[in-house]
C-alpha cells in the first residue's frame, strides 16, 4: 500500500491518471524519473556519507587538540605546584611526578618512573610510604598523615603533610594512587609559637591586655583578673580607662600616647585603681602592633603590681638619703680631719725645720770662723748630730705625707749613671772606713740610658738600702746591681738589688721588716740604731713607682734587698752633666761677678735672719732686711733690688701675699724672688710658684744650694 501511494504520487506529478494504465511513453518517462530519482538518491547518499565521514575526522582531530591542550595545561599546573605530586600504580611503581618531587628524591622524572620507593629511600621510610598507599587503596578515598623527610638534593629536613587518593577509571577499576605532600614545617613552628604564646598569655605573672586600635579590650589573661579584680567577661568590649585612677595629669597621658605613636612603645610607672577602688602602682609597658603598611592594628599592654616593691623602694630611698647624709657628715669630718692633719704637718714642718735651720746655720757660721782643731771637730760632731736629727724629721714627715696622700713624685730626666755616682760619693769613704768593698753593677745598655722619674726619691730608696747594708756588715762587700726585666716602647721594668754579707735576718723578723717603726732588733740592748722608718718609706715609694720590694736573707749569711720599679723612656735631648755646687765654686763666682748686688731679705725669725746674713755676708752684697711681709712690700715698692729672699710665714702679711703685691705694682715686678720656707710639701712649692716666686728653697738652707741658686738667678737678672 505504501508503494502504491508512492507510485500514485509520482504518476500525478507526471500528469497521468492513476485510474488508467500508462502507455509505453508514460512508462518510459516514469522509468526515467525513477532512474533520476535513484541516481539522486545515490548522489545524496554519497554526499551524506562523505559529509559524515569528514565530520567524524574533524571531531576526532578537535578532540585530540582539546585533549592535548588539556594535558598540557594539566601538566603545567602539575609541574608549577610547589607541593610534591606523584602517581603510582597499585603495585607502588611510579607513573609520574613533578619537579618538586624530583628534588625530594634527587632524581629526574625519567629516572623515577618505573621504580619504587625502595630504590630511593631507606627501607623503614619506604615501608611507611607503602603502608600509607595500601591504606588509601583499602579506604577507597583520601587518607592523610605527617612525616619528617630529608631532601636528597640539598639535605633539607622538613615536615610533610601527605594526602593519598586512590584513582579509578570509569568502570571503577583501580588505576593507582595519587599523592600530594605539602611542606608544613613553618606552619607547625608558627603553631608551636602560637601555643607557647597562648601558654605564656595564660600563665604569665604579669597582667596582659590586648586591645584594638581604638582601645576596645579584646582579651585579658588570668593575671589581669588577679591583679585588678575584674573578670574577663566584665572587661571584654570595654576600654582600659576603667582602671584609671585620675592621679596622673593630662600631660602624662599625652606623653604616653606620643611615645606609643612615634616610638611604638611606652614604659613606666602608673597609678591604677582596682575594681574594689583600691589604688596600686603598676609598672607597665604598652606596645603598638603594626601591619605591613605600618598602621597600628592592636595594642598590647603588660603590667605588674609594683605597690609592695614601690613601698620598699621609697623606704630604701629614705634610708639611702639618711645614710647619704650620715656619710656626708662623716666625709666632711674626715676631710676636716685630713685638712687638720695637713695643717698640722705643715706647721710641724715649719716649727721643726725653722729651729733646725738656726742650729745648722749657726754651726756652719761658727765652723767658718774658728781655726782650733778641737773646736772644729766638736762643731763637726754637733753638725753630724743635727743632720741625723734632720734626717729623722724628714723621715717622719715623708711617712706622714705618704699616709695623707700628699706626697707626689717628680717626672724629670735621670740616668742610672747619676745614681751610681751619687752612691759612690755618699758611701764610698764610709764603706772603706769599715773595710768593706762597695761595688756597683749595671749593664752598659741601661746605665747610660735616659729615663723619666723621680731621681731624688729613687736615690732615697737606694741610700736607705745601701746605708743599712753598710751598717749591718762587718766584712766582705756591698754589691748594688740593676738589670732590666721588661722593655716596652713607652717604659721599662728594672730590678735593683743591694746584697751584703752581714748579719742576716731571720724569718720572723722579715715578716714585719717593712712596717713603720719596726726593726729586726727592737730590744733595749740592740747594737744598731735607727727608727725603723726607712724601709717603710722605701716600700711606699716603690709602690708609688709601680713596683714591689722584698728581701732574701738567712741569719749569718747576709741579706739581699731587692725592688722593682717602672721608669718611662726619655726621648728628649741628652742630659747635661749634673752641676756640682762645690766643684763649680759658686761662692767664689758670686764674689767675682756679683759683688755689690743689692738684695732684700724678708725673714721674721731672728736666728734664721742672722744665719742668712752670715751666709751671704762674705759675698759682698748690699742687703736690706724686713721682719714681716708688710715691711718687705714697703721696701720693694721704694727700691730696685737684684734679688729678693722671701720667707713664707711672716706676720702682718705672709710671703705669698707680699710676692703677689710686688709682682702687681712695684719696681721689682721682674726681680727674681726665692722662697725660703720650712714648708716642704709639694703644694707649698707649687703655691710659691703660683704666687710669682721663681724658686723654692727648703729650710734648713744648705749653703751650697743657696749659692748655686743665687748665682743662677743673679746671672739671669743681670743678663
Amino acid at each position: 500500500m505504501t508503494g502504491n501511494r508512492l507510485l500514485s504520487r509520482q504518476l500525478r506529478k507526471l500528469g497521468l491518471s492513476t485510474g488508467q494504465p500508462p502507455d509505453a511513453a508514460s512508462w518510459q518517462a516514469l522509468l526515467e524519473v525513477i532512474e533520476r530519482t535513484y541516481n539522486g538518491f545515490d548522489q545524496d547518499r554519497y554526499t551524506l556519507e562523505r559529509s559524515l565521514e569528514i565530520t567524524s575526522e574533524e571531531m576526532r582531530a578537535l578532540h585530540q587538540r582539546e585533549r592535548t591542550a588539556y594535558d598540557a595545561q594539566l601538566k603545567a599546573i602539575f609541574h608549577a605546584l610547589h607541593d610534591l605530586i606523584w602517581l603510582k600504580d597499585p603495585d607502588g611503581i611510579y607513573l609520574a611526578c613533578n619537579p618538586e618531587f624530583e628534588r625530594f628524591f634527587g632524581a629526574s622524572e625519567a629516572q623515577i618512573i618505573g621504580r619504587s620507593d625502595y630504590d630511593f629511600v631507606g627501607r623503614e621510610l619506604a615501608d611507611l610510604f607503602r603502608a600509607n598507599d595500601r591504606r588509601a587503596m583499602a579506604n577507597g578515598g583520601p587518607v592523610s598523615n605527617e612525616e619528617w623527610v630529608t631532601y636528597a638534593s640539598d639535605g633539607r629536613h622538613v615536615l610533610l603533610e601527605t594526602v593519598k587518593t586512590p584513582i579509578v577509571d570509569g568502570d571503577g577499576q583501580l588505576l593507582g594512587v595519587l599523592g600530594i605532600a605539602t611542606d608544613i614545617t613553618e606552619r607547625k613552628q608558627a603553631e608551636r609559637q602560637l601555643q607557647q604564646a597562648a601558654s605564656v598569655f595564660r600563665h604569665a605573672n604579669e597582667a596582659i591586655i590586648l586591645t584594638s586600635a581604638d582601645g576596645t579590650i579584646l582579651d585579658v589573661n588570668p593575671a589581669f583578673t588577679e591583679i585588678t579584680g575584674y573578670e574577663r567577661a566584665e572587661v571584654l568590649g570595654d576600654n582600659p580607662r576603667l582602671l584609671k585612677s585620675n592621679l596622673q595629669s593630662a600631660d602624662f597621658y599625652a606623653g604616653l600616647w606620643r611615645a606609643i605613636t612615634q616610638e611604638g612603645r611606652w614604659s613606666g610607672e602608673i597609678w591604677n585603681r582596682r575594681k574594689n577602688g583600691e589604688l596600686f602602682v603598676a609598672r607597665q609597658t604598652i606596645s603598638g602592633i603594626r601591619n605591613e603598611a605600618g598602621e597600628i592594628q592592636r595594642y598590647v599592654g603588660l603590667f605588674s603590681d609594683y605597690t609592695a616593691l614601690k613601698e620598699q623602694q621609697l623606704m630604701l630611698e629614705r634610708l639611702v638619703e639618711t645614710r647619704t647624709q650620715d656619710l656626708q657628715v662623716a666625709k666632711d669630718a674626715a676631710e676636716a680631719a685630713n685638712r687638720a692633719k695637713s695643717t698640722f704637718l705643715a706647721n710641724m714642718s715649719h716649727e721643726l725645720r725653722t729651729p733646725m735651720n738656726g742650729v745648722l746655720g749657726m754651726i756652719g757660721l761658727a765652723r767658718r770662723r774658728v781655726s782650733d782643731p778641737l773646736v772644729t771637730d766638736q762643731l763637726g760632731k754637733a753638725e753630724q748630730s743635727a743632720q741625723h736629727l734632720l734626717a729623722l724629721l724628714n723621715d717622719i714627715l715623708d711617712l706622714s705625707k705618704i699616709e695623707a696622700e700628699r706626697l707626689t713624685l717628680e717626672n724629670v730626666p735621670l740616668t742610672l749613671e747619676q745614681l751610681k755616682t751619687n752612691l759612690l760619693t755618699l758611701f764610698g769613704h764610709k764603706a772603706r772606713s769599715k773595710g768593706l768593698k762597695l761595688r756597683l753593677e749595671a749593664a752598659a745598655g741601661i746605665v747610660h740610658r735616659r729615663f723619666l722619674g723621680d731621681p731624688l726619691r729613687l736615690g732615697q730608696i737606694l741610700i736607705n738600702l745601701v746605708g743599712n747594708a753598710i751598717k749591718f756588715s762587718e766584712h766582705g762587700e756591698i754589691r748594688v746591681s740593676v738589670h732590666q726585666l721588661e722593655d716596652g716602647p713607652d717604659d721599662c721594668r728594672l730590678r735593683f738589688e743591694v746584697a751584703d754579707q752581714g748579719i742576716g735576718i731571720d724569718t720572723a723578723s722579715r715578716s714585719r721588716l717593712f712596717a713603720a717603726f719596726e726593726q729586726a732588733d727592737g730590744s733595749m740592748t740592740r747594737k744598731y740604731g735607727g727608727t725603723g722608718l726607712g724601709l717603710a718609706i722605701s716600700k711606699r715609694l716603690v709602690e708609688m713607682m709601680g713596683g714591689s720590694i722584698g728581701v732574701d736573707s738567712q741569719p749569718g749569711h747576709g741579706s739581699t734587698f731587692w725592688f722593682t720599679i717602672r721608669l718611662r723612656h726619655d726621648h728628649s735631648q741628652p742630659l747635661l752633666p749634673a752641676a756640682n755646687p762645690a766643684a763649680m765654686a759658686d761662692e767664689t763666682e758670686l764674689r767675682r761677678r756679683h759683688a755689690g748686688a743689692r738684695l732684700l731679705l724678708a725673714e721674721d725669725e731672728n736666728i734664721c735672719r742672722e744665719v742668712m746674713l752670715g751666709l751671704i755676708d762674705d759675698l759682698g752684697f748690699s742687703v736690706d732686711t724686713a721682719v714681716d711681709g708688710e715691711q718687705a712690700l714697703t721696701l720693694a715698692s721704694q727700691n730696685r733690688y737684684d734679688l729678693i729672699l722671701m720667707d713664707m710665714q711672716m706676720p702682718r702679711r705672709n710671703g705669698l701675699d707680699a710676692t703677689r703685691a710686688i709682682r702687681s705694682d712695684s719696681p721689682n715686678r721682674h726681680t727674681p724672688i726665692l722662697a725660703m720656707t720650712a714648708n716642704v710639701f709639694e703644694q707649698d712649692r707649687q703655691a710659691c710658684l703660683d704666687a710669682g716666686m721663681n724658686e723654692h728653697l727648703a729650710k734648713p738652707v744648705v749653703p751650697e744650694l743657696l749659692y748655686a741658686s743665687l748665682l743662677r738667678w743673679l746671672n739671669e737678672s743681670k743678663g
